[in-house]
């Protein structure tokens, strides 16, 4: 990550928000001891220049009957440009498909999906996934417990 353009405040009010982006920026202003315009306007700035990518609200999965997390590597035959765009661009529009990252090493995707069941996780191998062209091969990672899930980066403030 390049900081050179943030200073000790810009990382202080990263963390405020990453710890609860619903924080107003008036609330976040007193934390910091700082001005309203002050705050807002470092807010903007810092998101302008992307560091803020933009605010989420965490659901919980299971209230919405999706309890099942898979990861599924992915080998392809072709390695084309076209055929990597093709396969990345069909599965990122899937509303199962939560992340999907293009990889190196013996498979070319690797896929984390969240959906109901295993019924239903049979459902989206063999009428979505399995159907795709240049498929080589598949490898399914069944989660039995999430033990970690965290979003936020680590910003070390002492590095400035």
């Amino acid at each position: 990550m390049n900081t050179s353009r943030l200073d000790h405040t810009d990382l202080r009010m990263l963390i405020h928000l990453q710890e609860d982006s619903r924080i107003s920026n008036k609330q976040l202003a007193s934390k910091m001891h700082m001005s309203l315009t002050t705050v807002s306007e470092r807010i903007r700035r810092l998101s302008k220049e992307g560091y803020i990518k933009g605010y989420t609200t965490e659901l919980n999965r299971e209230k919405f009957n999706l309890g099942m997390t898979v990861f599924i590597h992915v080998q392809l035959w072709d390695h084309s440009a076209n055929c990597l765009d093709d396969f990345n661009n069909t599965v990122s529009s899937w509303d199962e498909v939560r992340e999907c990252y293009h990889m190196s090493g013996q498979y070319d995707f690797y896929l984390k999906i969240v959906i109901m069941d295993m019924p239903a996780y049979s459902r989206f191998l063999t009428t979505k996934l399995a159907k795709l062209p240049n498929l080589a091969h598949l490898q399914s990672y069944f989660v039995i417990a999430e033990t970690k899930f965290d979003t936020r980066l680590k910003l070390d403030i002492q590095q400035l």
